[in-house]
């Protein structure tokens, strides 16, 4: 197993496209260890497949075993094992990664230095000579640079905020990956005999009523922490206002699901709608404050609710 961990993580470091799977996978020996054997087991083979990761991929694959993979697969193991609720094994789970990217970005930006400030002023740096190289290609195809600055103002305005933006960024990142984890483990283990409670349908998650006041204490607390110059509570306004529409607009993507669906749209259909939404919303800002202010309704009112059932159901009672 320990074998096996090692083997995926290093597939991960060097085939990019497989490397996603294989770090969703590599977690999974260490979490049927903790099943079969027990967490002492366990954890030594995290700390063997550390060093063997070490041997044939190099100092930081077997320290990215370590510090992730590993913690990440006893979680996964212990929740199957004594049958934690999905959402607290993916809260650990998030915890788990977020201190991981929390580590590398601080190794690779931070000059070693374990601090959000240092970390977002490393990858400041790195983003604006990248911007550079960008603007002096654009500049030698022709392109004006009054347009190639009116398109990098807003990555400018980024990253002169990145140091309050940085914690809510890594938080919902790491949230994200936690849950997919989450879902390859419940699939794959299940193979093998083992069980993790799953999350209830996706159609039914709902943020609670009082999350519809995250993100205006987030303008506040980011207002008067700017005010009074009280960097900890700006970081943690912003943290929350990202969080909070971040979560909205997740759920307006929800929202807006369930609506094509009782409009008689397929599944097929369904996922090519919100697959279009999703991808507009990159390059049409709008749609994702269409999105955020779905999510706040179906907080708040209920909408998805009330907005009735499918036709074709409709249609077959009276038959």
């Amino acid at each position: 197993m320990a074998a096996l961990v090692a083997f995926f993580a290093a597939v991960s470091n060097y085939v990019p496209l497989v490397g996603i799977v294989a770090v969703m996978v590599a977690p999974l020996p260490l979490a049927i260890l903790v099943l079969r054997r027990g967490l002492r087991i366990a954890a030594i083979a995290g700390v063997a497949s550390a060093l063997v990761a070490m041997m044939i991929a190099g100092p930081l694959v077997g320290a990215s075993v370590l510090i992730s993979i590993a913690p990440m697969g006893i979680v996964l193991g212990i929740g199957a094992r004594r049958e934690w609720p999905a959402p607290r094994i993916i809260g650990l789970a998030a915890a788990v990664t977020g201190i991981t990217i929390l580590i590398n970005l601080s190794i690779v930006f931070g000059g070693g230095r374990l601090s959000v400030p240092a970390i977002a002023t490393g990858l400041a740096r790195q983003m604006e000579e990248g911007l550079s190289m960008a603007a002096r290609l654009y500049e030698r195809m022709g392109i004006a640079k009054t347009q190639i600055d009116a398109m990098q103002a807003p990555l400018r305005l980024l990253f002169e905020h990145l140091s309050i933006l940085l914690p809510g960024m890594i938080f919902a990142g790491a949230l994200f990956a936690a849950w997919m984890n989450f879902e390859v483990a419940r699939r794959v283990l299940a193979r093998f005999g083992y069980r993790l409670i799953a999350l209830p349908p996706m159609r039914t998650w709902r943020l609670p009523d009082m999350f519809v006041w995250l993100p205006l204490f987030g303008l506040v607390a980011a207002a008067v922490g700017e005010r009074y110059a009280i960097a900890p509570l700006t970081i943690v306004g912003a943290s929350a206002v990202q969080l909070g529409m971040f979560a909205f607009i997740f759920q307006g993507v929800v929202v807006l699901w369930v609506i094509l669906g009782k409009i008689d749209f397929t599944p097929r259909e369904q996922s090519i709608g919100v697959a279009v939404a999703v991808l507009m919303s990159t390059a049409l800002p709008f749609i994702n404050v269409v999105l955020l202010i779905l999510g706040i309704l179906d907080t708040s009112w209920k909408i998805r609710d009330r907005w009735g059932s499918r036709r074709a159901a409709a249609s077959g009672a009276g038959s």
